[in-house]
């Protein structure tokens, strides 16, 4: 898209012109971008969900801060995904996907996956303390200035930088840390009596 102000080549999601901030036509939703919107709308998400399933899909939910409601955000979002192409992908994964709280706590993170080392980082940092020793491993600075209202977000926020940063490396190695060495085992049958 191409802004009539500056003449910037721009994404076809952009409201604004990145070069000269210009408020830009869009053109209008086709019909599979109105079906992804709403089937994300009928999810009821709110707005850290909606940023959490950007961050679990891949896509960047900074561009999504601006927009004034869930329904632009998820319009948004819808825009982004078809200029990736990825709109039949995701809405396919939209049926499947899960927010942290719902999965059974994972055995370690997942070099090869960002989103379920997140789900373990949510299930094992629970302080801000244990937070800011990560940024502390990763130079981000500090913890409680990280955007997000609560842990889950700061955590979300500290991957994503860490991505950008070329850093997951030593995300895992810390969240490995994290990990007991020896699981949770029943006592035996002799031991439960005798307590």
């Amino acid at each position: 898209m191409k802004c009539p102000n500056c003449g910037g080549h721009n994404p076809d999601y952009r409201r604004k012109c990145e070069y000269c901030s210009a408020v830009l036509e869009r053109p209008p939703l086709d019909s599979e971008q109105e079906r992804l919107r709403d089937q994300l709308l009928s999810m009821s998400l709110s707005v850290e969900d909606l940023f959490t399933l950007a961050f679990g899909v891949g896509i960047d939910w900074h561009e999504m801060e601006e927009e004034q409601d869930e329904a632009e955000k998820a319009e948004m979002m819808a825009r982004m995904l078809a200029s990736e192409g990825r709109l039949s992908e995701v809405s396919l994964a939209l049926s499947d996907f899960k927010f942290p709280t719902s999965y059974a706590p994972l055995p370690g993170p997942y070099p090869d996956n960002l989103y379920l080392t997140y789900v373990f980082a949510v299930q094992n940092i629970t302080s801000l303390t244990q937070l800011q020793a990560l940024c502390d491993q990763l130079d981000l600075g500090n913890a409680e200035t990280l955007p997000g209202e609560a842990l889950p977000h700061k955590i979300r926020e500290a991957l994503r930088l860490s991505k950008q940063y070329n850093r997951l490396t030593r995300v895992h190695e810390w969240l490995q840390a994290l990990k007991p060495k020896e699981g949770l085992k029943r006592p035996d049958r002799r031991r439960r009596r005798r307590t």
